[in-house]
């Protein structure tokens, strides 16, 4: 959902054309091109309310994940949950998601852009590890890419 609502995804997309000859120092350069990445969020093309519905539904299943220690271990997939912790609050609180002015869907487009920014270098993170022990998952994770617009999990050639 948040993907969709880049303008400049099809930079990132661009960015992300990983392949299974792909070396770590390939992850490693692409994880570091994405820190230049603006990930923008346009707030306007956002459907905020299927947004909230979604985090509000797995809300639980996030705070629990903050409880297991095994996760806290890892920074980054901790601060992604806690920056989708925030927006489903922020969502939450708000008493209807439609005609928000200007100033507050810039302030949630701000927290969107957090989410975006760590959730693309976390799922870089996870196809890396995928390539060095999952071969087979590593497969459906490159073809159901999620920043490529047109990906399908058909094999094609």
């Amino acid at each position: 959902m948040i993907v969709s609502c880049d303008p400049e995804v099809g930079q990132l997309a661009e960015l992300v054309g990983i392949s299974p000859v792909w070396t770590d120092r390939q992850f490693e350069d692409l994880r570091q091109r994405t820190t230049q990445h603006g990930f923008k969020v346009d707030p306007d093309a956002m459907d905020l309310v299927q947004l909230n519905e979604f985090l509000q539904e797995r809300r639980d299943f996030l705070l629990r994940q903050l409880k297991n220690s095994s996760i806290l271990e890892h920074e980054v997939f901790t601060a992604l949950l806690r920056v989708t912790l925030h927006v489903a609050e922020e969502l939450g609180y708000r008493p209807s998601l439609g005609d928000l002015p200007e100033l507050d869907l810039q302030h949630l487009s701000g927290d969107l852009r957090r989410v975006h920014a760590l959730l693309v270098r976390q799922w870089i993170d996870c196809v890396r590890l995928l390539k060095l022990s999952y071969l087979y998952l590593f497969s459906l994770a490159v073809r159901v890419n999620p920043l490529k617009p047109d990906s399908s999990a058909i094999v094609e050639n």
